[in-house]
């Protein structure tokens, strides 16, 4: 019997490929990350009030690719790509720890397929507050992130980062997808 997470990662893989025989127009251009998911990162991240990364750690031919992060009084984003079918259907988890303690996992996010490198998966996670009993205000204003994804299955490797963050007095506001307001 497959559990929700092998049918979710199944259905992942499916739209990878089918993306990848038909093409998906709509993240093939010079936006970043957060501009491609429209959901008031964009704006924040067209005002500069994002930071911009390409780390990568690649590790038997899979990568994972730190592309862009924002951290405020609610939440921290991290906009990542993953690449790789082995990678994505071994159920890849998003952690974030400081000073060795985890501070949280997934709260919520999203993903978009990326045709003109598949197997590509472009991925924002958010952490947010009340993840293991703390609150983002206990956090300091900068800090390094310790941020890792974690295979929940197969070779169960993981893929570590260090992400510098500095907390920002922006709010997220709502855009609809795909919006240049």
């Amino acid at each position: 019997m497959l559990g929700i997470r092998q049918i979710f990662f199944t259905l992942l893989i499916l739209l990878i490929i089918v993306a990848s025989m038909f093409g998906c127009e709509d993240i093939k251009d010079n936006l970043t990350l957060f501009e491609k998911f429209g959901n008031g990162l964009d704006i924040l991240s067209r005002e500069g009030e994002t930071d911009i990364w390409n780390m990568s750690v690649t590790k038997d031919g899979d990568t994972v690719t730190i592309l862009e992060s924002f951290y405020n009084r609610s939440s921290i984003y991290i906009g990542f790509a993953l690449n790789g079918e082995e990678l994505i259907a071994n159920e890849p988890v998003p952690e974030f720890r400081y000073d060795g303690k985890m501070i949280g996992n997934l709260g919520h996010g999203g993903f978009l397929v990326d045709p003109e490198v598949p197997p590509t998966l472009m991925v924002y996670a958010v952490m947010q507050p009340g993840s293991y009993n703390n609150t983002i205000d206990e956090l300091p204003d900068e800090f390094i992130l310790d941020f890792t994804i974690r295979e929940a299955s197969g070779l169960k490797r993981t893929f570590e980062f260090k992400i510098p963050l500095e907390r920002s007095d922006k709010e997220v506001t709502e855009s609809s997808p795909g919006s240049k307001s």
